[in-house]
């Protein structure tokens, strides 16, 4: 799996997420390890979503996990706190913008 494939999965999921009741600026940039290293970000301003394959400078959360571990979380395989709690997703900022990322899945 190359990067660009696993970010064309992703953000296809993500595009469709309700993000109309998140108020304010919540910036969220996921790390990707391994074979499909890269890094992109999901930026939520007053209810409108963006999704670009870019790593993002003004973060509030930072997530870093393998490919697979975002595929098995988006695709419902994966809880997404059990992922935390075994260290399999290691998550740097702001705690309680994080827990808005579980909204997006």
């Amino acid at each position: 799996m190359t990067f660009e494939s696993l970010f064309a999965t992703i953000k296809e999921k993500l595009e469709g997420a309700d993000v109309r009741g998140i108020r304010g600026h919540v910036a969220l940039e996921f790390q990707v390890r391994g074979e499909a290293k890269g890094m992109f970000f999901v930026e939520i301003t007053n209810g409108l979503l963006r999704i670009e394959p870019y790593n993002y400078h003004d973060r509030d959360v930072s997530f870093a996990a393998e490919a697979d571990t975002y595929l098995e979380i988006l695709h419902g395989e994966l809880n997404p706190m059990i992922a935390f709690a075994t260290g399999r997703v290691k998550v740097y900022g702001d705690m309680q913008k994080a827990m808005l990322a579980l909204q997006l899945l």
